[in-house]
């Protein structure tokens, strides 16, 4: 098994674009944990984020992204409060501060860089920085996320990796589908049967869920040398979503999400 040494040099050594690029992440984050603690909002490190916290003490090598996540009453008092309170040189980016935007999470971006992701998926985005990926959570309907998920993706989804028209009729649909969906999904709260686990909100084309308990109360984990919130269970967390975590898997599938990167110089 390779080590975590071995690992570090193949993929994200210092002075790597990769290595610049979590570091820029973990600057995102450490605004946002200050903002989440000044008012008191949980949030926990996500996904392939609290698995690299867990398995490597920071990210997972060859990983090129950032996730945390939060209950959706909390996401909702968050967001208009990271557009007030970050830096300058970050963006939190939504359909309301980007009319291209058309996901049902938000993301905070860095202004001082520019990347290209995988399958042109950003290719009219305003704000193009490297970023972190902020994840609303709920006890939705099993049934009705997963419609949710697959409108979001393949009629909004396709439709944004689709290149604008100079008049802007493209993006003028898309906005009327999404905010159409966006009231379907307002319908779909409204409904009983919801499940007991946690699990994204609608339109959020993940299908991690996990109990309650596994989460709250949350605790805390060291990721990068600094201290962030994570589920109270993390292993639990992380065992029910990902089955066998401490393995890695072949070199096949270790995947990026970013073609290429720039940094603005100084």
């Amino acid at each position: 098994m390779e080590t975590q040494e071995e690992l570090r040099e193949k993929y994200n050594p210092e002075g790597s674009d990769l290595r610049r690029m979590q570091m820029k992440m973990l600057d995102i984050l450490t605004e946002v944990d200050k903002i989440c603690k000044k008012h008191d909002i949980p949030y926990w490190l996500a996904g392939g984020t609290l698995l690299g916290a867990v398995r490597h003490g920071g990210f997972i090598p060859w990983d090129d992204d950032l996730d945390i996540e939060l209950m959706r009453e909390d996401y909702l008092k968050l967001i208009p409060l990271l557009r007030k309170e970050l830096p300058e040189k970050f963006v939190v980016q939504t359909n309301k501060t980007d009319k291209n935007y058309f996901l049902t999470f938000a993301k905070v971006r860095d202004t001082q860089s520019t990347i290209s992701e995988n399958k042109q998926s950003d290719i009219n985005y305003k704000y193009r920085g490297i970023y972190m990926d902020i994840f609303p959570m709920e006890n939705s309907n099993a049934v009705l996320l997963k419609l949710s998920s697959y409108l979001n993706y393949y009629i909004v989804g396709i439709l944004s990796k689709t290149k604008n028209d100079k008049l802007g009729i493209k993006c003028m649909i898309t906005n009327m589908i999404y905010y159409f969906l966006q009231c379907l999904y307002a319908c779909f709260r409204l409904l009983p049967f919801k499940s007991k686990k946690i699990a994204y909100s609608y339109g959020v084309y993940f299908p991690l869920k996990c109990p309650r308990d596994i989460i709250f109360p949350t605790s805390k984990i060291l990721f990068e040398g600094k201290e962030f919130s994570s589920p109270n269970s993390p292993t639990d967390y992380l065992e029910s979503n990902f089955g066998n975590y401490m393995a890695l898997p072949p070199e096949a599938l270790r995947d990026t999400h970013i073609e290429n990167v720039s940094f603005e110089i100084g």
